[in-house]
């Protein structure tokens, strides 16, 4: 006969088994009926509140030194995303 400890353990286990399945089925749910609204959308930009500028302008050239003291030019990183950070501790 097996002891109290094993048939609770293997009751928890079914218990656990039984909670995960619906969660992960709820998760695979709540992504398909949310990310349909966006996918559904003509553009998924303006879906997400996020306007596109009208007129665009290019950002003036300037050079920096890097890390390693080498000059770095903004020209080098044309048609790329680049992120500035301008940081002092004043």
């Amino acid at each position: 006969m097996e002891s109290s400890f094993t048939e609770y353990k293997k009751h928890f286990l079914k218990i656990m088994r039984r909670f995960w399945i619906v969660f992960i089925s709820f998760g695979l749910w709540a992504c398909l009926a949310l990310g349909g609204t966006v996918l559904a959308a003509e553009d998924p930009m303006a879906a997400a509140g996020i306007l596109q500028a009208k007129t665009t302008v290019d950002a003036p050239d300037f050079m920096l030194e890097d890390l390693s003291g080498q000059k770095v030019s903004l020209r080098d990183y044309q048609g790329q995303v680049v992120l500035l950070s301008f940081w002092a501790t004043w």
